[in-house]
C-alpha cells in the first residue's frame, strides 16, 4: 500500500516538474545586448527596427498629472473614430473602472475595434459583471497569463505595460492603472500622451 503512495506520488512530482518545464520553455522572451555610446537621436532608426516600427518625425507629447490623466483619456476614447487598444496591470472594480469601461463600451457598440488586455493576477478584482458587459458589447477582454495549467512555468511572470492606443494616432503612457486611488490628486504620478498626426502608413496597419 505504502509503495502505490510513494509510486503515485512521484509520478505527480514528475508530471508537475515536466509541466513546468513544458510552460517555461513555450515562452520565449527576446534576449537582445547591444552596446554603443552613439547619442540617442542617433539611434532612433535603430531602435524603431528593433520594435518593428517607424520613426516618423513632427509628432508632439504633453504630460498629465494625477486624476487629470483620466479625464483626458475617457475624452479621447469617446472620440475615438476606428479603434481603442487597452493594456494595464491593475483594474479594480469602482468609479474609474466602470466610467473606462462604459467608455470603451460606447466605442464597442459604434462598431469600433476595441481590444483590452489585463493581467490576470493584478486585474482579478476587475468585476466580472464589468467584464461580461464590456464582452457583451463587443469588446475583446483577454487577461495575461491566467492560473491555468499551461502557464504553470511563467505564472510570476506578469503584464506591467500600462498604455493605451486610440486610432493607432495617439498612445497614453506611464504609470496609470484602473483604481479610484488614482482619481483626483491623492497620488502624485505623470502620465504622457503622444500624439502621432505624422504616423506612417506602415505604423498604423
Amino acid at each position: 500500500m505504502m509503495a502505490t503512495f510513494l509510486g503515485g506520488l512521484l509520478l505527480s512530482l514528475v508530471i508537475v516538474l515536466a509541466l513546468t518545464i513544458w510552460s517555461i520553455r513555450r515562452h520565449r522572451d527576446p534576449d537582445l545586448h547591444i552596446e554603443c555610446d552613439a547619442a540617442i537621436h542617433e539611434l532612433i532608426p535603430t531602435l524603431a527596427g528593433l520594435t518593428v516600427g517607424t520613426a516618423v518625425a513632427g509628432n508632439s507629447a504633453a504630460v498629465l498629472e494625477n486624476g487629470a490623466f483620466f479625464d483626458v483619456l475617457i475624452g479621447r476614447i469617446q472620440a475615438a473614430r476606428a479603434s481603442v487598444h487597452l493594456e494595464t496591470f491593475l483594474w479594480k472594480d469602482g468609479v474609474l473602472g466602470r466610467g473606462v469601461a462604459d467608455a470603451l463600451i460606447n466605442r464597442a457598440r459604434a462598431g469600433l475595434k476595441v481590444r483590452v488586455l489585463l493581467d490576470a493576477e493584478g486585474s482579478k478584482n476587475a468585476g466580472d459583471a464589468v467584464m461580461q458587459q464590456m464582452r457583451d458589447a463587443g469588446c475583446r477582454v483577454v487577461f495575461f497569463h491566467e492560473q491555468r495549467p499551461r502557464n504553470i512555468g511563467v505564472l510570476n511572470d506578469r503584464d506591467h505595460r500600462k498604455l493605451v492606443v486610440i486610432d493607432g494616432r495617439e498612445a497614453f503612457v506611464g504609470g496609470h492603472c484602473i483604481v479610484d486611488a488614482w482619481l483626483g490628486r491623492r497620488v502624485s504620478s505623470s502620465w504622457a500622451t503622444m500624439s502621432f498626426p505624422r504616423w506612417s502608413q506602415r505604423a498604423r496597419s
